[in-house]
């Protein structure tokens, strides 16, 4: 038996997009980031439909040197309630798995309040230093990044151009 232990974080993030649940939703889909995220690139291994549903594969790569990689990672669309929710697991292999909740409610009659719940577990001991190095500050930047453009794809139908 192993002695490794895990380490386990959760980060938290609320935002709120000027649409409602029904436009918001099919935008968190690998196929649909295309449209609003810079920069985004996948491969979209499986699905039924061509875009996000029960059980959809893609695959994405980090690339970063602030953390000193550069690596594969899987997520399987783990959840799909059209509108309300989606849920992504996302694997490294041999670093960390990440579950990504997002639920969505609506507000008013023009937005949605979206809820990031993103649950980080360690799978090795260079997963566990990946996790730790991440701050609170750091992600509610992301956060607030993936907000602003998602606003922007919303209110002008573009995506913002990517920071250099």
């Amino acid at each position: 038996m192993s002695e490794f232990k895990a380490v386990r974080r959760i980060f938290t993030a609320v935002q709120t997009y000027n649409a409602v649940p029904e436009t918001v939703f099919p935008l968190l889909c690998p196929v649909r980031e295309y449209d609003w995220i810079p920069k985004w690139d996948c491969e979209l291994l499986y699905t039924d439909s061509g875009v996000a549903e029960l059980g959809c594969v893609f695959s994405t790569r980090t690339s970063t040197t602030r953390i000193g990689g550069d690596w594969e990672e899987v997520w399987v669309v783990s959840r799909y309630a059209p509108d309300e929710a989606i849920e992504f697991v996302k694997l490294a292999a041999g670093k960390y798995v990440v579950k990504y909740d997002i639920s969505l409610v609506p507000k008013g009659e023009a937005e949605t309040v979206a809820t990031w719940t993103q649950t980080v577990t360690g799978l090795s001991e260079e997963g566990n230093r990946l996790i730790g190095e991440r701050s609170e500050e750091e992600y509610a930047d992301v956060a607030r990044a993936i907000e602003v453009r998602m606003n922007h794809y919303l209110d002008t139908g573009a995506k913002m151009a990517a920071a250099h």
